[in-house]
């Protein structure tokens, strides 16, 4: 029977192999691998590999009775890995923190004879299409397409692992040279710019539904506000009407990012219309909007402008797009807006193609 107390688990298993170091391997229900060696050998020995001085792993201590009732502390071989490579390599390396070396590992691998199926097992984490790829936890949708980083790969600890370790060591047993291990890399890395693109298809595609999900965490009030400033009066209902009678298509594409993500990716070709209305927004969403876009209401621009390596200003262009400057400050904008009369009810957001922002007399480009 199977006891889980706090840190301390007594698994049942099947075992499958006893080799002549004292070493073995168990199946359970699902046919996974474990691997262990009676209690009293392991503890205390150069390959204790639930010491947490020596690899910092958080997994249960688990035992199992093997036969003759022995005690055996053992460990799921997948999790295992997967622990180790998180919890070994550094976040990243200097010389206050040298790599470190993958010998420990190997030795591990060798000693319980886990080396066929340290073998097995990379080939198929590698082997892994890009529907494998989850989101990391709470990560936005435009994030989700931005940055293809917000995808996991299930060999993204191990490649982790090599890229930030001393690695000989380990690609020997795997059979692997360096131009491998690279290739490898770069496989993953283009598998999840391929999730990534085929996320923002699929954000365009079903904008209203997630536009949807989002507003059911919005007060009745919020969504009131939001649908008026598209020109859309929303009668105060049950918050799931009110969700249920939110339609337009840019309100959705602008409420989960895919408005932003076309002016990104079209650049100078955006027109005034397709910019997202700005609204009743808080002052303090001048701040960050300004760094990542301009504001406008057609016949002039708000934005940022990059005076030198560490002065963030403030400047006023004629038109949209922004033409020749009109005035400048370093004041907040809140202030520099109220000083220029600037009336922001009307105007509407733009995304900064390519990162790109305006730059001064001594200045240069931000991007």
């Amino acid at each position: 029977m199977d006891m889980h107390v706090r840190n301390f688990n007594v698994q049942t298993l099947s075992l499958v192999h006893s080799f002549d170091n004292g070493a073995a391997h168990f199946h359970d229900q699902e046919k996974r691998l474990w691997f262990g060696a009676p209690h009293h050998t392991v503890i205390g020995s150069p390959f204790d590999f639930m010491a947490k001085a020596a690899h910092a792993i958080s997994l249960p201590y688990t035992v199992t009775m093997g036969n003759e009732e022995v005690i055996y502390l053992i460990a799921q071989a997948e999790a295992y890995l997967q622990q180790y490579c998180q919890s070994v390599a550094p976040a990243m390396v200097s010389s206050m923190s040298p790599q470190p070396s993958s010998e420990t590992l190997v030795e591990l691998v060798r000693q319980y004879h886990l080396e066929a199926w340290l073998q097995a097992q990379v080939s198929e984490l590698c082997a892994a299409r890009s529907e494998a790829l989850t989101p990391r936890f709470g990560i936005s949708h435009a994030d989700l397409w931005r940055d293809s980083r917000s995808w996991m790969h299930p060999a993204d600890a191990l490649l982790h692992y090599l890229r930030l370790s001393d690695r000989e060591a380990l690609l020997l047993v795997l059979g692997w040279d360096e131009e491998r291990f690279h290739s490898v890399q770069d496989q993953v890395h283009q598998l999840k710019a391929q999730r990534a693109e085929a996320y923002y298809q699929y954000c365009e595609a079903h904008a209203v539904a997630l536009m949807r999900e989002r507003l059911r965490h919005f007060q009745r009030a919020e969504i009131q506000e939001f649908a008026a400033r598209y020109g859309v009066s929303i009668p105060l209902r049950t918050k799931e009407k009110m969700v249920q009678a939110c339609t337009d298509p840019r309100m959705a594409a602008d409420l989960i990012g895919v408005t932003e993500e076309r002016q990104r990716r079209w650049g100078s070709d955006v027109a005034f219309a397709d910019g997202i209305p700005w609204g009743k927004r808080a002052p303090g969403d001048l701040y960050d909007n300004l760094r990542r876009g301009y504001l406008s209401d057609g016949t002039w621009t708000l934005s940022c402008l990059k005076k030198n390596a560490s002065s963030i200003w403030y400047a006023l262009w004629e038109g949209w797009p922004p033409r020749s400057e009109i005035a400048h400050n370093q004041w907040s904008p809140s202030a520099f807006i109220e000083r220029e009369g600037v009336d922001l009810l009307s105007c509407r957001w733009f995304a900064y193609p390519r990162g790109e922002m305006p730059v001064g007399e001594d200045g240069e480009n931000a991007s």
